[in-house]
């Protein structure tokens, strides 16, 4: 736990990740996957949800 952050110590719960982080990892994921198989494999207009 993060003892300087006092949202963190009131709580006793870490902040979550930043979602633009998640959004990056993915779209790096995808695009490396499409270049591994050499054409796209991801439908366009297509969002990703993380539960």
């Amino acid at each position: 736990m993060d003892h300087d952050d006092p949202e963190a110590a009131e709580n006793g719960r870490q902040p979550a990740a930043p979602a633009a982080g998640i959004s990056t990892m993915i779209q790096q994921f995808k695009r490396t996957v499409s270049k591994a198989v050499g054409y796209p494999v991801w439908q366009r207009g297509c969002y990703d949800h993380i539960i």
